[in-house]
């Protein structure tokens, strides 16, 4: 008859048991499964720290101004451009007609916040090969140099993406 005891190995189940003769035997994790767990654990605290970010956004969500502290030398810059995008985007939970977009830069921080489902929804800047390409959630809002401005999304539900213009800036 074999009996079991368990205490934790950075997260992983170290297992003992004693076998008819009161052997003691030992299974550990092997280091694929350490590390495997150290990463999920890795991902797990980022995660948890956007999610507090998050929740704390959402708990100003009827506040109208926030304040970033932000290190570095470069100067703040704000502007508001106007966009009016194709049915699609409607779908996709942004106004029908126009709508603002605000971008700020600055302290090497690029954002762009858009209306979207009725809330504001802020997008920040990843690595494009042209143009200005900003990510949030599921979606990416994309100028291509000039060329073109669209919201694209992949989630379960599938891709949509949406052709936009600008009408405006400010």
């Amino acid at each position: 008859m074999k009996t079991a005891t368990a205490e934790t190995y950075t997260g992983l189940m170290l297992t003992e048991s004693y076998d008819t003769f009161g052997k003691r035997e030992t299974q550990v994790p092997n280091r694929r499964q350490i590390c495997q767990r150290k990463n999920y654990m890795t991902m797990l605290k980022k995660g948890s720290a956007i999610a507090i970010a998050l929740v704390s956004l959402t708990a100003m969500a009827g506040a109208t101004d926030i304040t970033l502290h932000l290190k570095g030398s470069k100067a703040m810059s704000r502007s508001t451009v106007q966009y009016q995008c194709d049915d699609v985007g409607v779908k996709m939970g942004l106004p029908t007609g126009a709508f603002s977009v605000e971008y700020l830069n600055g302290a090497g921080n690029s954002l762009a916040i858009l209306p979207m489902n009725g809330e504001s929804i802020v997008f920040a800047n990843v690595f494009s090969g042209s143009g200005a390409r900003y990510a949030a959630k599921q979606y990416i809002w994309w100028d291509a140099a000039g060329r073109s401005v669209s919201l694209s999304s992949d989630s379960l539900a599938g891709k949509m993406r949406s052709e936009c213009h600008r009408i405006s800036s400010k």
